[in-house]
């Protein structure tokens, strides 16, 4: 990324190559659900429950499970490409080969497990472990020295949620539930060399393997039957801090720090019938508030950053690692 590389670049740079090939396919990085049968609603089921990984979506909705162990897999195939026409490149821009590329890796197996026990008649214990994954870009096959002049190019984010909840019944109609998450993730950044000298750590930039962080969240969620045949739900996720990625602290805002935005979700579950139900949910992931996915990118144009040698990289607060949120 640099103020002498053209808007454009940088926008593929830093939405393509490193987040949005996420977006267009699920929540950002985030899963459409976290179980099969959640899975099969789109995600939806922060008001209605229907395993023991309902405490990834809401802690509340376990007493509603029954005892059980849910053990599971996702098959997901995200097909990802770009096209540079026989106009992409010009001074100051790395010129893309033209044509369609493809990226590698297409199928990722995601497995999911979850455990609900009773500790009494109206309280649950839960324990669940799922994951986001399987966005990764892989651009191998770019003809000459690589999409973005450093070779094969591409990222690979992978985390983990451990969760431990506890739900109880307030009375026949409402419940409240509260998760402890444990985080883990892993991150790989490659050809992404040339943008050296626009970072305060071009060292630890691109290319240094896989990196790994953890961290800490919670989850709050309440679900009540609030009329005949209706029933509300609503969670709270927590941002998770997580340590830095240490490799990745020239590449990163505030040296290498990816933490986990929080989410909200509010839904509703109506019973058409006995055998019909419509299931609705409005979520809200806080991108922004996370400053290595929400910076923008006006300090890379507007001069905030003096582009130095590959070695020693740039100066200024608008430089990698340095961006402030706009």
């Amino acid at each position: 990324m640099s103020s002498g590389i053209k808007k454009s670049l940088i926008t593929l740079a830093v939405s393509s190559a490193i987040l949005s090939p996420a977006v267009f396919a699920t929540n950002g990085y985030f899963a459409h659900g976290y179980s099969t049968k959640e899975k099969g609603l789109a995600g939806a089921g922060v008001a209605y429950s229907q395993d023991s990984l309902a405490s990834a979506t809401n802690p509340a909705g376990l007493v509603n499970v029954g005892e059980r162990m849910d053990v599971g897999g996702a098959l997901f195939n995200p097909n990802r490409q770009y096209t540079a026409s026989a106009a992409t490149g010009g001074p100051g821009t790395f010129p893309l080969a033209p044509g369609t590329y493809e990226s590698s890796h297409k199928v990722f197996f995601i497995p999911h497990i979850g455990y609900t026990m009773k500790l009494d008649d109206t309280s649950v214990l839960g324990f669940a472990a799922y994951g986001n994954g399987g966005m990764n870009t892989d651009y191998q096959n770019v003809p000459g020295p690589g999409t973005f002049g450093g070779g094969s190019a591409g990222v690979d984010l992978a985390q983990l949620f451990i969760n431990a909840s506890y739900a109880k019944k307030l009375n026949d109609d409402h419940a409240v539930g509260a998760s402890l998450i444990f985080a883990y993730q892993t991150f790989k950044a490659t050809g992404l060399a040339n943008f050296a000298p626009f970072s305060l750590a071009p060292t630890k930039l691109s290319d240094n393997d896989k990196d790994s962080s953890s961290g800490f969240g919670a989850k709050l969620g309440w679900q009540g039957k609030v009329a005949s045949g209706v029933t509300l739900g609503a969670s709270y996720q927590t941002q998770i801090s997580m340590s830095e990625f240490d490799k990745y602290a020239g590449l990163f805002a505030e040296s290498g720090d990816f933490d986990i935005p929080a989410t909200l979700i509010l839904g509703a579950a109506y019973d058409i019938d006995d055998k019909s139900k419509v299931v609705v949910d409005v979520q809200s992931i806080y991108y922004s508030d996370v400053a290595a996915i929400g910076n923008g990118i006006q300090p890379l144009l507007n001069g905030s950053c003096t582009p130095g040698a590959p070695a020693t990289g740039g100066t200024g607060n608008g430089c990698l690692i340095k961006l402030r949120i706009t």
